[in-house]
């Protein structure tokens, strides 16, 4: 595959906001939207927000001895002590992300990829060449071919705010959205033996 970008521009083409494609010899990001942060792409940050509610473990002890009810938790911790619990935040390397056994239950509940912890909703369970998760109003799409993983996400067809700006007409369901992406990307790079 002499250029890459076009297959970026194919998945652009498809409503894809972030586009990535690596090279699996050597963990090198070949082709990228401007939209993938690949800069932050391989170290997944919760937020604050998300860290109290428990996706780190140093926060659970403040949790259940410091925060009584649910209207404290977000004012009960002085910012020099958040800054410090959100130092000792785990990194996810996204890259062992994209080489974990997809086909897999019960490893791959979830994945992180582009920054975001998605929800695996469906997966290729004969081959584990391909995952699908779900994040709120967003979904992210990953398929491993013989010498590349290519990783999209988007915004999908659900409940956005009006103050989010995201035009619904232009969304589609998940669904439709994995078939474009199937149709439209997987089965001609399976063709071409990428």
């Amino acid at each position: 595959m002499a250029t890459w970008n076009n297959w970026v521009t194919a998945a652009e083409k498809l409503n894809f906001e972030k586009i990535v494609i690596v090279q699996k010899s050597n963990d090198t990001i070949i082709a990228a939207n401007k939209d993938a942060d690949i800069t932050t792409m391989f170290q997944f940050k919760p937020s604050w927000k998300s860290a109290i509610k428990g996706d780190m473990i140093i926060t659970n002890w403040f949790r259940s001895n410091c925060c009584k009810t649910e209207e404290t938790k977000e004012n009960v911790f002085p910012d020099d002590v958040k800054n410090l619990c959100l130092q000792y935040r785990y990194a996810v390397n996204e890259m062992e992300e994209l080489k974990k056994d997809w086909k897999n239950n019960r490893s791959v509940g979830t994945i992180h990829l582009f920054g975001d912890k998605y929800f695996v909703v469906h997966r290729d369970e004969k081959d584990g060449n391909w995952i699908v998760g779900r994040l709120e109003d967003n979904c992210v799409f990953g398929w491993e071919g013989k010498t590349i993983w290519f990783v999209v996400a988007a915004p999908i067809k659900g409940n956005h705010s009006a103050k989010s700006g995201v035009d619904q007409s232009k969304l589609k369901p998940i669904q439709s959205l994995f078939a474009d992406f199937m149709r439209n990307i997987v089965y001609p790079l399976q063709e071409a033996k990428c």
